[in-house]
């Protein structure tokens, strides 16, 4: 985090999912729209994640009825980082901020949520640079839905008939209840799939630093390992075909220790390029990013949501 511009945002773009699961063996439990969820949860004002240097809290919460949008501001503070310095210009004077031990340098995260036809899903955008990932939205949102449960309130969410129609002791439907879990899945990187579609795909490289002996007396260690990875018809290899393959060969056992992939394409101009990224970070390299420019310059933390922000993030909805 921390390397904002004022006056420019890279904002990611997801697909979030809500999913429902039961301990009572029922093949497909019954969901509820993540519209019917995002509109009962009371995220405002709520910190979400604590421990000894970061904190990660809900400033603001927003729905636009109009668009059918949710707006969310998280901020992230990190009291580990080290004080900022400002250095003049014109008189080429420095000084420290001074942040105290107890502060943390706070970066701001704007989020945009609209649900899509498909009630359990809906679009997500988010802008980078805050330090606050997708993984802590997906957590953010099942520990707010698990919350409503256990207030009691919005039972009609989480209890449903049995899809035997059994009656209780009173004559009731008797029920089942459901948890939700919520998945942010990247949209493609236009980059990346433009590479492969454009160029021909020639080869990857996937190396991994494994410290392993080379002679018996442990004199010489091999102390990183590539595979090379052919393609049978490189017209077929799109950048889903590559992140998938990488994400299936990371859970194996001889794949998990691999860290960098470096993919060789021929470009159209003949010319053959590589890219390179990081295998444990596959969404950052695939998932699509735009930077919007904003209309007015923006400091990098808020207290409450940004019309500016939130105006050049609409547009790409």
């Amino acid at each position: 985090g921390g390397t904002m511009k004022t006056r420019q945002r890279t904002v990611h773009f997801y697909d979030l999912t809500i999913k429902s699961h039961t301990k009572k063996g029922i093949k497909n439990p019954n969901c509820c729209s993540i519209s019917q969820m995002l509109s009962s949860i009371k995220p405002k004002g709520r910190e979400i994640y604590k421990n000894s240097h970061i904190s990660i809290e809900v400033s603001d919460w927003k729905y636009d009825s109009k668009r059918d949008t949710y707006s969310c501001l998280v901020n992230r503070a990190d009291s580990s980082l080290s004080d900022v310095a400002f250095k003049d210009f014109p008189t080429k004077n420095r000084r420290a901020a001074g942040k105290k031990k107890t502060e943390g340098i706070e970066y701001s995260c704007h989020i945009i949520i609209k649900p899509q036809s498909d009630p359990r899903k809906a679009l997500m955008l988010m802008t980078m640079g805050s330090g606050v990932t997708y993984i802590a939205i997906e957590k953010m949102f099942r520990f707010f839905s698990t919350e409503l449960k256990a207030l009691g309130k919005h039972q009609h969410l989480f209890d449903f008939p049995l899809p035997s129609g059994e009656l209780d002791a009173n004559g009731k439907p008797s029920t089942y209840s459901v948890n939700y879990g919520f998945t942010a899945t990247g949209h493609m990187s236009a980059l990346l799939d433009e590479v492969l579609n454009t160029g021909v795909f020639q080869g990857m490289e996937l190396v991994a630093d494994r410290i392993t002996k080379f002679d018996s007396g442990g004199n010489l260690l091999i102390d990183a390992q590539s595979i090379h990875v052919a393609a049978s018809n490189a017209k077929t290899i799109t950048g889903a075909v590559v992140k998938n393959a990488i994400g299936k060969w990371k859970k194996t056992p001889e794949g998990s220790d691999y860290k960098l992939a470096r993919i060789s394409y021929k470009a159209p101009d003949g010319a053959t390029k590589q890219t390179t990224f990081d295998i444990n970070n596959l969404d950052a390299a695939f998932t699509r990013k735009e930077n919007v420019e904003l209309d007015i310059e923006v400091e990098g933390q808020q207290t409450v949501l940004n019309e500016t922000i939130l105006s050049a993030m609409r547009k790409l909805i």
